[in-house]
C-alpha cells in the first residue's frame, strides 16, 4: 500500500471517527441531561426535549470536538471558515436555498413514482403530539442546527479529507458520512431508512459544492439553517390543518 491511498483510508477513517464520536458523546450528554433533570424532578416536554437535544448535540459536542480536533491537529483557529459573507456569497446563499427545494421536489416526486419506502424523521413523531416543538426548531435551525453540523461536516471533516483527495472525491466522502449520521434519528424500515439517507446525501452534495466554492462555513450554515427552517414550518402547517394533504409529509425528513 502506497503512501497516498494510506492517507486517504486514515482520512476516511477520521472522518467516521469524527462522526461517531460526535453522537456518542452529543447523545450520552442528552440521556444524562434527561435522566438528571426527571431526578429533580423537571418534566421533560417535547419542546425542552427538543432544545436540550439540539444544545447539547450540534450545539456543545459537535463545536466542542470541532475545536479540539482544530487544536489537535495544530489548524489556525480560523480552520473551516465562519467569514463575513460578500455580496456575491449572499447570491450563492439564496440561489443554493432555491435551488435545493428544486432538488427536494425532484427526489419527492422520483420516490412517489418508484413507490419506494422512506422513513420519518423522530422530529415527525414528536411533532405529532406537540406541534409546537417544530416552532421552537425555527429559530435553532439558525443558531445551532445549521452551523453546528455545517462546522463538523463541512468545516473540519470535508476540509480534511479535501486534504487527501480531489474535491470529485472528498465531497461525496464527506456528504455520505453526513447522511449515515442522521440514521439514528430515522424511524422506520430498514429499507426506508437507506432510502432516506440517500435522499439525503443527494441533497447535502449542494452543501458540499457550495462550501467547496466558497469556502465560508457562513454560507452553507445559512443554506442548512433556512432549508430546515422551512421544513419545520412547512410541518407544522400540515399539523396545524388536517384538512391539508399530507401524503408528501415523509419527504420532510430529508434535510432534519
Amino acid at each position: 500500500m502506497n503512501e497516498s491511498t494510506r492517507s486517504r483510508l486514515v482520512a476516511v477513517a477520521i472522518a467516521v471517527l469524527l462522526a461517531a464520536v460526535a453522537l456518542g458523546v452529543g447523545n450520552g450528554l442528552v440521556i444524562a441531561a434527561v435522566v438528571a433533570l426527571r431526578f429533580a424532578g423537571v418534566s421533560i416536554t417535547p419542546s425542552l426535549a427538543v432544545v436540550l437535544s439540539t444544545v447539547l448535540l450540534q450545539g456543545v459536542t459537535f463545536g466542542g470536538l470541532a475545536a479540539l480536533y482544530i487544536k489537535w491537529r495544530g489548524r489556525p483557529a480560523s480552520y473551516g471558515g465562519f467569514e463575513w459573507p460578500s455580496l456575491k456569497e449572499v447570491a450563492i446563499a439564496v440561489g443554493g436555498y432555491v435551488g435545493m427545494f428544486v432538488l427536494l421536489i425532484a427526489l419527492s416526486l422520483a420516490v412517489q413514482s418508484t413507490g419506494a419506502p422512506t422513513s420519518d424523521n423522530s422530529v415527525t413523531e414528536l411533532a405529532t403530539g406537540d406541534p409546537t416543538v417544530l416552532l421552537v426548531l425555527l429559530p435553532l435551525s439558525f443558531l445551532l442546527i445549521g452551523p453546528g453540523e455545517e462546522l463538523l461536516f463541512r468545516g473540519i471533516i470535508q476540509s480534511e479529507l479535501r486534504d487527501v483527495f480531489p474535491a470529485w472525491a472528498a465531497i461525496p466522502v464527506a456528504c455520505l458520512v453526513f447522511a449515515a449520521a442522521h440514521a439514528t434519528s430515522l424511524v422506520g424500515s430498514i429499507a426506508g431508512t437507506v432510502v432516506s439517507i440517500g435522499l439525503l446525501f443527494c441533497i447535502s452534495l449542494v452543501f458540499g459544492v457550495i462550501y467547496e466554492y466558497t469556502r465560508n462555513l457562513t454560507v452553507t450554515a445559512f443554506i442548512h439553517g433556512a432549508y430546515d427552517a422551512t421544513l419545520f414550518l412547512a410541518l407544522y402547517a400540515v399539523m396545524a390543518m388536517p384538512d391539508v394533504a399530507t401524503s408528501g409529509a415523509s419527504a420532510l425528513g430529508f434535510g432534519f
